[in-house]
């Protein structure tokens, strides 16, 4: 079938086409205004917003599955739950009516079925290249759909807050179970070191050196010195003697510093050193260096002696360190998500609120009425090639040609009726069609 056939079946029945978009131009507008109309009203959040505790902010990559997982809560029951606890219907006598009548009671209870309503009826997306999110909600009123977008808004915002506070206490729970047990391990591991040292009688300092290491150290020191100048010279049988010099160096710079400083300390420390060495170091006609080169090596051989103890004892530290290491970070931990429990920013801002729709967003008329046309003209045409199908016609010679097999080379009797602008467009298509042939045959 040609064109200019299809044309001239249409021309022929207009009618059916005609018909056909009238009616569904009709049926459509009246369903239209007929149908019960649904506004739609939008309220605003924005996303992203720093940590209130920690300030750590939501990146671009990481703000698209944020944003799923709030509008997973914002259409949780929970959620829902709150607005319908909002509006009261629960307790509505008109709402509990159509409950005891539209669903079986002992399957669902009243605000579970009306918070279902709820969700069915809230959209929630992002806004492209944005932060913020659009939270939709559909009603039979606009004043309805605007009071319910604010309430949905409003609840997710306080789920949400419920939300991180429950999971940082939960937290805080857990590390707080865990700083117990690390301050229990820690007392143990005390225990243990002090009754280590106890019975072995070794004893650390907060540096964790053991005390005849530091007599070892002080008698180095004291090694190095006398090689580089002579000792004090004291005189035999009643003389003075190191000790005695310390004495009344500690005496003199007591008047002047306190029992704590760093001086005084390291000349108690030399003191005690030298007290308790077996022999008391003189110079009885000649240099102390050799006796304190032995003194050094019987200290060295005694810190030798014990290293396996010391060792034993150091490793008893390190547990010690590591415990308290454990705890400090763990109570760290408590504090920060105790903090986060506490707080009332969850770093999710609520913009402007919905604005009353001034038109309804189903049935959208305008659109129903030019989509009504459309499916008209598509269904005439459709029904008048059926039409055209179950009774052919012949209407000029290319349907003859076509129904004959063979050409038309001319045709008689045409009536001369008054030209209508359909009619005037196949007649154009016609002349140009036989000029085409005529060039074609000669």
């Amino acid at each position: 079938m040609s064109l200019l056939q299809f044309l001239r079946i249409l021309f022929a029945r207009r009618a059916i086409i005609l018909a056909a978009m009238l009616s569904c131009f009709i049926v459509a507008t009246v369903t239209a205004f007929l149908l019960p109309k649904t506004y739609t009203a939008t309220s605003r959040i924005l996303l992203g917003q720093p940590d209130p505790v920690s300030g750590d902010a939501i990146t671009d990559r990481g703000l698209g599955g944020f944003a799923k997982t709030q509008i997973e809560l914002m259409k949780d029951y929970r959620t829902a739950g709150r607005v319908i606890d909002a509006l009261g219907w629960a307790r509505d006598p008109g709402v509990i009516a159509r409950y005891n009548e539209s669903v079986d009671t002992s399957q669902i209870d009243i605000r579970r079925w009306l918070a279902q309503t709820i969700i069915d009826s809230t959209e929630a997306s992002l806004i492209n290249g944005t932060s913020i999110m659009e939270i939709s909600y559909s009603a039979g009123t606009p004043q309805e759909a605007a009071q319910i977008a604010d309430l949905v808004r409003d609840a997710y915002l306080e789920e949400n807050l419920r939300f991180r506070r429950s999971g940082a206490a939960k937290i805080a729970d857990w590390y707080n179970e865990q700083a117990g047990k690390a301050l229990a391990q820690l007392r143990a591991a005390e225990k243990d070191r002090n009754d280590y040292a106890r019975a072995n009688g070794i004893v650390l300092d907060e540096s964790n050196t053991d005390l005849e290491s530091m007599k070892l150290r002080a008698l180095t020191s004291e090694s190095a010195a006398a090689s580089v100048a002579a000792p004090p010279v004291v005189v035999q049988g009643g003389g003075v003697t190191r000790l005695d010099e310390l004495d009344a160096r500690i005496a003199q710079m007591s008047m002047t510093l306190g029992p704590n400083h760093p001086n005084m300390l390291a000349l108690r420390r030399e003191r005690d050193m030298l007290a308790s060495a077996p022999a008391p170091i003189t110079t009885g006609g000649g240099s102390n260096a050799g006796a304190i080169e032995s003194a050094y090596q019987r200290q060295k051989a005694t810190v030798l002696g014990q290293s396996e103890k010391i060792d034993k004892l150091r490793q008893l530290q390190s547990e010690i360190d590591l415990r308290k290491d454990q705890y400090t970070k763990a109570t760290a931990r408590v504090a920060e998500y105790r903090l986060q429990s506490n707080v009332d920013d969850t770093g999710i801002m609520a913009l402007a609120d919905a604005v009353i729709p001034p038109k309804p967003s189903f049935p959208n008329i305008p659109l129903v009425m030019g989509g009504s046309i459309g499916v008209g003209l598509g269904l005439g045409v459709l029904l008048a090639l059926l039409t055209e199908l179950m009774a052919r016609r012949i209407r000029s010679g290319d349907d003859l040609s076509y129904a004959a097999g063979a050409p038309t080379f001319a045709i008689l009797g045409v009536s001369r009726k008054p030209d209508s602008m359909s009619a005037k467009i196949i007649r154009f298509l016609e002349r140009r069609k036989r000029r085409r042939e005529a060039e074609m045959y000669g």
